[in-house]
């Protein structure tokens, strides 16, 4: 009996290639600064084949932001308050998202 190829599974969407431009750094740049060739981190950028925990990682190290940046946050629409919100104390932070939920109640 011939082999059952399994389907292709469907990878979740994630913003890589957002974090790298925003950067405004090559795939090359990228691939150097976390130890993989251009070739499998256009791969992964691609969605072509799966990354795992160590190269979120080490790709959120590269980029400036967090592995859950990578995963969730598109730079080019929230990438400003999610920086300025980094360099913030905790009490800071809190006075920032007060403030935002206000603006953000206003508009309303």
């Amino acid at each position: 009996m011939p082999p059952v190829k399994k389907p292709q599974r469907q990878r979740l969407r994630h913003f890589i290639k957002e974090w790298r431009d925003y950067r405004d750094l090559t795939q090359e740049q990228v691939a150097d600064r976390i130890g993989v060739s251009a070739t499998t981190f256009g791969r992964i950028e691609g969605n072509k084949i799966p990354y795992n925990q160590d190269f979120l990682e080490l790709a959120a190290d590269a980029l400036r932001c967090e592995p859950w940046d990578l995963l969730h946050v598109d730079p080019n629409k929230e990438g400003d308050v999610v920086d300025l919100m980094r360099h913030l104390d905790e009490r800071q932070r809190q006075e920032a998202t007060e403030y935002l939920r206000y603006l953000a109640q206003k508009k309303a």
